[in-house]
């Protein structure tokens, strides 16, 4: 039998969560499908695939024109034209898109195949124009994956009705120690989305009352330098670490006592993940996605978007109270069966043959 073709469409290989969903998911179908990863905009990659999955950049392929075509072929139309020429010369049976641009161009490119678009984010906090792309690209395409069902909801019935909720595929084989460490971590990229910035002064509240604890946020991006001058401003330079991303994140805070997400908003948080996965009690704002896979007090402790004062009461419930860290990790790592990678590659190879002929 012919071996489907499996076509995922991603801005970059650089960083962030549907660059890392999209590397764990395209090795993982490629144990049972011919997968090739096209990228759009970045010509490095931080995050290495699978020997088997091959990967085309769009950079590539304009690196080959000459300097004055370069310079006019800008925008999204000429990455439009190029995934229209990837895919008719692939013919792949399903093409999977994440994030607003690759998303609207796999909807918008179609030669015969399953044109799946997966919504990363929560389009009422990021603005009507990001859901009006996000709705257009989901209109136009075959089936939409969502990662919660909060944000399912937010789209019409017509939408609704041909799409899915699969969680993101996590797999850490790391443990944690369990240890009273005095650590605190986050991960996240540095910018206002993550709210790094309320999760310091939170922090800083409660280091007042707690002086043997210390704060560690891994991660890059443009309010770095902001988030240093806020940490000095608040007397925290001691207490609190800013730590480049790493390829050895989960062994860096194995020991840590608790991991806090403070975002405004999210897709569905990876890192969140992977610290439940790992057995570190974990604290995170009610953004989307997080209200679906912690339930208060049980698997974790939520707290209100924005509210500093809940979340410095949280990091002090979870200091004060050993029994209570113990329960919350031990739930954390039984309910993250539901994300295990694959459970959700199962989902994802359901949806697949589904809808391809054979």
């Amino acid at each position: 039998m012919k071996q489907k073709k499996v076509l995922f469409i991603i801005s970059s290989l650089t960083g962030g969560g549907a660059e890392r969903v999209t590397i764990n998911l395209s090795g993982e179908l490629s144990k049972r499908y011919d997968v090739t990863i096209a990228t759009l905009y970045s010509q490095t990659d931080a995050y290495a695939h699978d020997e088997k999955v091959k990967v085309i950049r769009y950079y590539d392929f304009i690196a080959k024109l000459s300097p004055p075509v370069r310079k006019i072929i800008k925008g999204i139309a000429p990455r439009l034209m190029w995934v229209n020429s990837i895919k008719r010369s692939l013919m792949p049976d399903v093409t999977i898109s994440m994030l607003r641009v690759p998303n609207l161009v796999n909807a918008l490119t179609r030669k015969g195949d399953y044109r799946i678009v997966s919504e990363r984010a929560d389009p009422s906090v990021i603005g009507r124009s990001y859901y009006m792309y996000a709705g257009l690209a989901s209109s136009l395409a075959d089936h939409t994956v969502f990662q919660s069902r909060r944000v399912q909801n937010m789209f019409p019935s017509r939408i609704r009705e041909k799409s899915s909720v699969i969680l993101n595929p996590v797999n850490v084989d790391v443990r944690a120690t369990g240890r009273k460490s005095g650590r605190i971590v986050t991960a996240g990229r540095l910018t206002d989305q993550k709210n790094h910035a309320m999760l310091l002064r939170a922090f800083a509240s409660f280091a007042a009352e707690h002086p043997g604890y210390f704060l560690e946020i891994y991660g890059k991006g443009p309010l770095r330098d902001a988030l240093e001058k806020q940490t000095a401003q608040l007397g925290l330079s001691e207490k609190v670490r800013i730590i480049d991303f790493c390829t050895d994140f989960h062994e860096q805070i194995r020991d840590a006592e608790m991991f806090v997400l403070s975002s405004d908003f999210e897709g569905l948080s990876n890192a969140l993940l992977e610290a439940m996965m790992m057995g570190i009690p974990c604290i995170s704002t009610d953004c989307a996605g997080s209200d679906e896979i912690i339930e208060d007090m049980k698997n974790g402790l939520l707290v209100p978007v924005g509210d500093e004062a809940a979340l410095c009461r949280a990091m002090d419930k979870l200091a004060g109270d050993d029994d209570l860290r113990e329960s919350i990790a031990e739930e954390g790592m039984r309910r993250s069966e539901r994300f295990r990678t694959e459970t959700v590659v199962k989902q994802w190879i359901e949806l697949i043959e589904k809808h391809t002929s054979q």
